[in-house]
């Protein structure tokens, strides 16, 4: 057997060893898995949903949450995703055997990408077999959480952009490169950027906001290795290829990914929202509390980063490393002490290092292996043929040994590490999965959940701490979930309700919109309330409002005042009773107002539509009174507004020309189109703030959709972002 057939067959079985590892080590934790209402929030989206993600090349609006708006994820691009749909059904995306082979792929994924990236950057078949397997021990949760920063354990699917990333480096450093018979291949580097092309394609579409995590890697990483090239030609290689794949890049996803960023509520309203992450935990594992993971690991890591410093062919990639450590530190620092960033925290990028933190962790084992070796040989220089004979023994057990040393943790409790964190974990963190269905929530199911096809029958809204009279964060209403949670099953919240297909008031969305904001922080927030970039703590009761925009529901745990109609109570624990009320007069598609009011800007019109005098059912709030709105308007009849798959579908009836306000989010990102060919086409707007405004004459069957991605409206975020801007006079 040659060497080279040796390192495959060794690679082959140790992926096979390390699928069977995490199959059985998953299962026990399954607790762990996909936990908390980050991982029911993607559970959701997986589920299949119809109207939850876009089948095309791009986001769609996501309907189960606040009022429409932009989804920031198309999990239907997640391969392990797809393959656990595909062996076990839709229906068993909330058992743990989906969660446990979802987790089993990303860890087979992260080995073979990291031990790819190893080798292409020019570590030997041991170094890069250790880092393959501490790779995925490292960020997966194998025995509780994760040892280093837990992003993949509530959002495992970020894993598959990580992989890509190191195959997109692997990839570029063989740019360039000589064939086996000493020649150049035009085709092979041809190849090899259409890959790197297609990866970076592929993690845009899916995960645009996630550009801001993988690119501070790719960049610096990428510069090390270019430092690395060996020759004038492998030069010229690697930058006409790097600046094809770049400018593909930028020429068709460039302007989409940009408008993830440009229209969000972190833009608009950084100084306002509360700055969580400005603690050291979210700058390095390194500072993880309760964990010493982060440091030991880190340690080594700048040890061996230190030891390749020595090593020609590795120190480009060293010093490239250092900089992006002293880059993501230093951001950090500032981001605790200037209090100017909302955006990511470095810690998310730094995840994304982690693979090759394995690597010079690796190097450093074994490079210092080397050196006692040399060390004893200088001494004792008859020792040679022994550290030879010995030399295979040594390999295999470097090799060997992580695996070993994660069934001996995995099966004998006298060699379980960190203690109760990581015992066992078969109940699910934060409730099962799916949710139970208790009283109020069965309720809400029955009367409001959709289904593809269904009407619109309204939303709910769930405003706790009604009786805590000092500002809440959410931090607040987390404690209470957990207690409810913990009691019931079901937070009566978010991820309570959208496994059941609720839709709720509540937005979770890192690119949740600044006009969804700016309404409901003054609607339904209290003053002083702090609120984080994507999310808006609810507390405030406003009958009128919230009927306008759709809330047929409202949960809440203090009793509530006419006109809410009181419907059912259901006592969660000893110490707290909800109340289910309805909202009468609620708009469901079926305001068509006769009136109109021009408004000059977004708090003019959110002051109009709160007044107590407004009757929205009578005058609506517009920006733009000129052209067709200035025809007289009837009201319409026969309203009808359906959920289907990414879109609604609206029909209605008029004598003449009728208004809809219909209560979700407007966007440039909506496409209004016509099913009936005798009728004048409608055209939507914004109105009364945030919502869209629906003109139509006599007779209306349209389809509005929500769709933005590279080949289609790829720029709809960016005039969002100047329409708000000119509306709030920035």
């Amino acid at each position: 057997m040659s060497t080279k057939q040796y390192q495959h067959y060794l690679i082959a079985a140790s992926a096979v060893l390390l699928v069977v590892i995490s199959f059985f080590t998953f299962a026990n934790n399954a607790g762990y898995l996909f936990p908390g209402g980050d991982g029911m929030g993607v559970l959701v989206r997986i589920a299949g949903m119809p109207f939850q993600s876009a089948t095309a090349f791009g986001v769609s609006a996501n309907m189960l949450e606040g009022l429409g708006d932009m989804a920031p994820v198309n999990y239907r691009f997640e391969p392990s995703y797809n393959l656990g749909l595909l062996i076990l059904g839709a229906e068993r995306a909330y058992a743990p055997e989906f969660h446990v082979l979802v987790n089993t792929v990303l860890a087979l994924e992260l080995f073979l990408a990291t031990y790819v990236a190893a080798r292409c950057f020019g570590f030997g078949l041991v170094v890069s077999s250790m880092a393959a397997w501490m790779t995925p021990l490292l960020l997966l949760p194998y025995f509780g959480f994760p040892l280093l920063y837990p992003l993949l354990t509530f959002s495992p699917h970020a894993a598959t952009t990580m992989s890509e990333n190191l195959l997109i480096l692997a990839a570029f450093t063989r740019l360039g490169r000589p064939l086996k018979d000493g020649t150049s291949s035009l085709w092979k580097d041809a190849m090899l950027c259409a890959a790197i092309t297609l990866m970076l394609a592929h993690m845009t579409i899916w995960s645009p906001l996630a550009v801001s995590l993988w690119l501070p890697s790719l960049v610096v990483l990428g510069f090390g290795l270019f430092l690395t090239s060996a020759t004038r030609g492998e030069v010229r290689s690697k930058i006409m290829w790097a600046v094809v794949a770049f400018l593909i890049w930028v020429s068709f996803f460039g302007v989409y990914a940009y408008g993830q960023f440009i229209y969000t509520t972190t833009r608009f309203w950084g100084p306002e929202l509360e700055n969580y992450t400005a603690e050291w935990q979210f700058v390095s594992s390194w500072f993880r509390p309760l964990e010493q993971a982060g440091k030991i690991v880190i340690s080594v890591a700048l040890f061996g980063l230190l030891l390749a410093l020595f090593t020609q062919r590795l120190r480009a990639l060293a010093i490239a490393v250092l900089a992006l450590m002293a880059i993501l530190f230093g951001g950090g620092t500032l981001m605790i002490y200037t209090n100017v960033w909302r955006g990511p925290a470095p810690v998310y990028a730094e995840v994304f290092v982690i693979p090759v933190y394995a690597m010079f962790v690796a190097y450093a084992v074994v490079r210092s292996g080397a050196l006692l070796r040399d060390a004893v040989l200088f001494i004792q220089p008859n020792a040679t043929r022994l550290f030879q004979q010995l030399q295979p023994i040594g390999s295999g057990i470097a090799v060997g040994i992580i695996p070993a040393a994660v069934v001996a943790v995995g099966t004998i409790p006298a060699f379980a590490i960190g203690g109760p964190n990581h015992e066992p974990g078969r109940l699910r963190i934060y409730g099962p999965a799916p949710p139970t269905r208790p009283q109020l929530v069965s309720m809400l199911a029955d009367r409001i959940a959709l289904s593809p096809g269904s009407p619109f029958r309204g939303r709910v809204a769930t405003l706790s701490l009604q009786t805590k009279e000092d500002a809440a964060r959410w931090v607040d209403v987390i404690r209470a979930n957990v207690v409810r949670v913990d009691h019931t099953g079901n937070d009566y919240y978010w991820s309570g309700l959208w496994p059941l297909n609720i839709p709720t008031l509540f937005e979770y969305s890192q690119v949740m919109s600044p006009a969804y904001f700016r309404t409901a922080v003054d609607l339904w927030a209290r003053p002083g309330d702090q609120q984080v970039r994507n999310i808006v703590v609810l507390r405030q009761a406003n009958a009128k409002t919230l009927a306008l925009f759709g809330v047929k529901f409202v949960i809440s745990d203090a009793a509530l005042p006419s006109p809410f109609r009181l419907e059912a109570t259901e006592k969660t624990s000893a110490s707290e009773t909800l109340y289910l009320y309805e909202v009468p007069d609620v708009n469901l598609g079926g305001y068509s107002p006769t009136e109109v009011t021009k408004a000059a800007t977004f708090e003019e019109a959110l002051k109009a539509v709160s007044a107590p005098a407004f009757d929205a059912q009578r005058t609506a709030v517009v920006f733009d009174n000129d052209g067709d709105l200035k025809r007289s308007l009837v009201a319409a009849a026969d309203f009808r507004v359906r959920i289907e798959a990414e879109a609604l579908m609206v029909s209605a009836s008029s004598s003449g020309s009728s208004l809809l306000i219909l209560p979700f989010e407007f966007s440039r990102c909506l496409r209004v189109s016509s099913n009936s060919p005798d009728a004048l086409a409608p055209t939507i707007f914004r109105a009364d703030g945030p919502l869209t405004g629906l003109l139509f004459s006599n007779r209306l069957n349209a389809r509005i959709e929500y769709f933005t991605g590279p080949l289609s409206r790829p720029g709809c975020r960016i005039q969002d972002a100047a329409e708000f801007s000119r509306l709030i006079g920035r």
